[in-house]
């Protein structure tokens, strides 16, 4: 039977992880949208009414953006070791020899336990892009916004 004091700690630390995942994940998607708008912006009022540093701002926010993403799989990886210590100290619970029990009253994991494992898989997701391919979309997208605002900058004179 698992240790429930070190189970409980550890059932919190991933609560944790995924809150922080969570938050990762709100940081990325409003530094895109704020990058897509401050582009757009820059590309519509043409030299009139942007100062000139102010046109690196959505390339800074690109970078920005990408370090961020570094930052989210970091989490995420250190969330899935625990994830998986967390599953097998579960599994090692119900084991008995090489055979696995599976109907024996009173050793169901707690709800409790379920729920903050599925809630932890669901914050590995990305906004908009879920599943294991949202990071490298979101890195495409952060590059190509990065191609994209070098290139506009490069192309508007100031007069």
């Amino acid at each position: 039977m698992p240790d429930k004091v070190s189970l409980k700690e550890e059932i919190w630390r991933l609560r944790h992880i995924a809150n922080r995942l969570k938050f990762f994940s709100l940081l990325i998607i409003i530094t895109l949208i704020a990058c897509m708008l401050l582009s757009v912006w820059i590309l519509i009022s043409y030299p009139a009414y942007t100062l000139y540093i102010f046109r690196f701002v959505p390339t800074a926010l690109s970078f920005f953006g990408i370090v961020l993403l570094f930052i989210f799989d970091s989490i995420r990886k250190s969330g899935m070791v625990l994830y998986d210590e967390i599953s097998d100290e579960l599994e090692w619970g119900f084991r008995t020899g090489n055979t696995v029990k599976r109907d024996v009253p009173g050793k169901r994991v707690q709800t409790a336990i379920r729920v903050a494992m599925r809630q932890f898989l669901q914050a590995t997701d990305l906004p908009i892009v879920p599943g294991s391919a949202g990071q490298g979309i979101y890195f495409a997208l952060f590059i190509s916004l990065t191609i994209a605002n070098m290139i506009i900058v490069t192309q508007i004179r100031v007069y």
